[in-house]
């Protein structure tokens, strides 16, 4: 019986350490899903430049610029020039 007793004694005292194991193993497959998604959105295909040189001539000249979202229309011919 004694030696019962000092075994439960010890997985009582376990108990907090295996606690704390499993919450953070909880939190690390929580967070998986906001991680999968955050990487699949940063992994978008880049624009292939190759190796030809990219002329810069002190201004960026915008023209005639349309954008949409959903099937809505909001910009509209916008023409910007940024020195």
């Amino acid at each position: 019986m004694s030696t019962l007793s000092l075994f439960v004694l010890g997985l009582y005292r376990l108990l907090p350490s295996i606690k704390r194991i499993i919450n953070q193993y909880n939190m690390l497959v929580y967070g998986c899903g906001a991680i999968n998604i955050v990487s699949k959105e940063l992994s978008t295909n880049q624009e292939n430049l190759k190796s030809g040189a990219i002329q810069f001539n002190h201004q960026i000249n915008l023209i005639n610029v349309k954008f949409s979202y959903q099937d809505k229309s909001v910009l509209d011919n916008i023409n910007l020039v940024i020195n």
